[in-house]
């Protein structure tokens, strides 16, 4: 079959599956993680350009909302609309140039498929995000990044054009300086319908991890590293005071190497069931010893073989290559299938929660030194991907998280439980402490697409966002009956409270809000209040 006739063949399919033409989808949906939960009017596929201008051209008309959603793959109410859910499931061309300096890529290719589109024509792009499942507009809404500071690291700073379906129903082409008020978009000024990119010849990545000692992060050691490698990122595992540094130079095509990154897998069900049971078992006793262990444990897989992992890189034959070598696709980006996640797989899928922000590369040193005094005084651990340091250099994108400084993105994930109110997660008090200080203390920057509500209040968000309200004015401009406003945008724009319901108890159990009362926390639990700062612990 050839590319013309597959490609058509996928617009018949979508178009059966409902576009704005025909059929609809289900109105209801959640994020990944079912953390999140959405009730629209109604859900469309649109094969095109022109289906898509009629939808929001209707809801200019009939006052309604639209949200254009992908993988769905954000931990924010970011993807949830009152209105009509267009999902952009058809939307998957691919067309590389003729002088082959760009690719442009339709809003519902997936990351991983635009890079082995690249890859199989001799091309690449010198960055992308660590999860490749998302979708190309749904990387640039959220600022979806990389690591790195000799390379951009987000898809949304190598863009050269795109155009968006604006909320009057026009289709604008955006380029030059007013680029860098899209980039970013957090899906409020248009639908995306397309995005051109900057692409490089392919390439390969050489990449070497391996520990050292926590001293690195208060000397410069890793500051420099960043600025020396094409890649670079690093683990920092408090519980046994090591760092897993990971090194990245990109070589030529035809060196050696099939290597693959394992830092995101698939899990078979019946593991992610063990997985659940053995940290329900372990906070249900809070047993810090078993979770250190839990920990160490965790730090040894970045770096070399253990009983209880996947080599984090394999060859093909699923042994440990350590240093690694392999194409972008396989060692800088991840999918997996089944998910450990996946509702719709696992029966008791393991659910987590993910704090991720961006503070400015200068204050690295301060942040860990407060962490650590964090830690001695309420103990926590983080034994899946311990925390998480990313770089990236100074951008120009409105909304970016390292818009005009160079930025240390900071990440670390616990899992939920699955009766949280009752008995709530070991460590919740240093997880509550640790964002509070990023936010207060270093002038951090929430993800777009991860944290909890309180992240995306307009308080938060206004002193993090030196353009938030020339942001503001630009949604106004092109989106002026507010087609493309949500919850999500309604807080961080107007400070209007969220629709989150003022009478639920326990609201600071998911940062949806810092606590004000002990109804706040868990059942047992009381809103402590130390230097300014509000966190739930138990009284004693």
């Amino acid at each position: 079959m050839t590319k013309r006739a597959q490609f058509l063949a996928l617009l018949g399919a979508c178009a059966l599956l409902g576009s704005s033409m025909g059929e609809e989808l289900s109105s209801k949906y959640t994020s990944f993680n079912r953390y999140i939960s959405c009730n629209s009017q109604k859900m469309v596929q649109p094969s095109s350009v022109f289906e898509m201008q009629r939808i929001v051209r209707n809801a200019y008309s009939n006052r309604q909302h639209v949200k254009g959603i992908g993988h769905l793959h954000s931990a924010s109410d970011i993807i949830c609309t009152d209105g009509v859910v267009v999902n952009t499931d058809c939307l998957r061309d691919i067309k590389i140039s003729r002088n082959r300096e760009t690719v442009t890529a339709q809003a519902g290719v997936r990351v991983v498929d635009l890079l082995k589109h690249l890859n199989a024509n001799g091309l690449g792009i010198v960055n992308m995000p660590n999860f490749g499942e998302v979708t190309v507009a749904g990387a640039l809404g959220t600022g979806a990044h990389g690591s790195s500071l000799k390379h951009v690291t987000a898809m949304s700073d190598m863009v050269v054009s795109m155009r968006v379906v604006t909320g009057t129903g026009e289709l604008k082409t955006i380029t030059g300086s007013l680029l860098d008020a899209f980039r970013v978009h957090i899906g409020a000024v248009g639908l995306v319908y397309d995005v051109t990119f900057k692409v490089i010849p392919a390439y390969k990545v050489h990449v070497q991890n391996y520990p050292v000692p926590e001293s690195q992060l208060l000397d410069g050691t890793l500051e420099a590293m960043a600025e020396e490698y094409d890649l670079f990122q690093a683990w920092w595992f408090p519980g046994t005071s090591t760092v897993v540094a990971s090194n990245g130079t990109y070589v030529p095509v035809t060196q050696k190497g099939e290597d693959r990154w394992n830092f995101i897998s698939s899990m078979d069900p019946k593991d992610v069931t063990g997985l659940v049971n053995s940290f329900e078992q372990v906070q249900a006793t809070r047993n810090l010893t078993e979770l250190r262990l839990m920990e160490a444990d965790g730090e040894r897989s970045f770096w070399t073989t253990t009983a209880t992992k996947l080599p984090i890189y394999a060859n093909p034959s699923g042994g440990l290559s350590n240093p690694a070598v392999g194409f972008p696709h396989d060692m800088m980006t991840q999918t997996c299938n089944p998910c450990f996640w996946d509702p719709t797989v696992n029966k008791v899928p393991f659910d987590i929660r993910d704090i991720s922000m961006g503070f400015p590369m200068e204050h690295l040193k301060d942040v860990v030194r407060d962490i650590q005094e964090i830690l001695k005084r309420y103990p926590a651990y983080f034994p899946f991907n311990g925390i998480w340091f990313r770089f990236s250099p100074p951008t120009n994108g409105w909304m970016s998280l390292s818009y005009g400084r160079k930025t240390v993105h900071i990440e670390f994930i616990t899992p939920s439980r699955i009766d949280n109110i009752n008995d709530p997660r070991l460590g919740l008090e240093a997880t509550q402490l640790i964002g509070q200080t990023l936010i207060n203390k270093y002038d951090a920057r929430p993800h777009w697409g991860k944290n909890g509500q309180y992240y995306f209040s307009h308080e938060v968000r206004a002193a993090a966002h030196p353009k938030l309200k020339d942001f503001a004015r630009l949604v106004r401009r092109y989106d002026p009956r507010g087609v493309f406003s949500n919850d999500f945008t309604n807080r961080i724009f107007n400070d209007i409270p969220s629709k989150l319901n003022p009478a639920i108890k326990h609201c600071a159990l998911e940062d949806s809000c810092l606590c004000s009362s002990d109804n706040d926390c868990a059942n047992g639990q009381v809103c402590a209040k130390e230097d300014g700062f509000r966190f739930c612990t138990f009284p004693n």
